[in-house]
């Protein structure tokens, strides 16, 4: 028969389970909160702070719906910026059971139709090349950002020049000094976030903060 718990309890006998795996208990982080989202439990790389599993803890296993679990869990991996492990917590017969659905959470085509509990990946095995995947997910995340820069670039950009200046010609919408200025320092700010400096004329715009000595 299983342990009988309250997420609040379960919450707390899975920590002490992580610890007694050889978590450091500095690395674990109960109630994290980011995206309007409270994940139960995150476990993070001590010395980077990069996060590498997060836990949920459901009281009984039975009353939930393993699809409905999943996209529940999918949404939550959404709050961090590199690729995690994904487990739930039950009451189990030991105390606390884990269960893995990363595969599960990495794949939107997945759904296995049984899940068994099954131990905790060790911290170190957790560690093992964390950085270089929050490195590639930054190069992924910043991929988008040029993507989207080059469309409002070669797009949007171009397509409101010419219609500003059909609308100049139609006498529809004068271009004045103050307007193309205006204008002109509107781009900037769009564009400048993307780049280091961007240079016009005699003038630097930066975006990089001085190194103090």
């Amino acid at each position: 028969m299983a342990y009988a718990f309250n997420e609040c309890e379960l919450e707390s006998a899975a920590i002490r389970k992580l610890i007694d795996a050889g978590y450091p208990k500095d690395a674990i982080v109960a109630g994290w909160r980011s995206k309007n989202h409270r994940i139960d439990i995150v476990v993070f790389d001590e010395s980077t702070k990069i996060p590498l599993m997060f836990i949920e803890c459901k009281s009984i296993r039975g009353q939930y719906d393993y699809a409905a679990l999943v996209r529940s869990l999918r949404n939550l991996s959404k709050c961090f910026d590199c690729p995690v492990r994904a487990f739930v917590a039950f009451a189990g017969k030991s105390g606390v059971d884990f269960y893995d659905f990363t595969d599960e959470v990495s794949d939107d085509s997945r759904l296995a139709s049984d899940f068994k509990p099954v131990s905790v990946p060790s911290y170190d095995t957790l560690r093992i090349g964390a950085e270089n995947k929050y490195i590639n997910a930054q190069k992924e995340k910043r991929k988008t950002y040029v993507n989207g820069l080059k469309l409002v670039c070669w797009i949007i950009i171009p397509l409101l020049i010419i219609a500003l200046f059909l609308l100049d010609a139609l006498s529809c919408y004068h271009l004045t000094t103050e307007r193309l200025i205006l204008f002109g320092g509107l781009l900037l700010s769009i564009l400048l976030p993307f780049f280091g400096e961007i240079k016009v004329g005699e003038i630097t715009l930066s975006n990089k903060k001085k190194n103090k000595d």
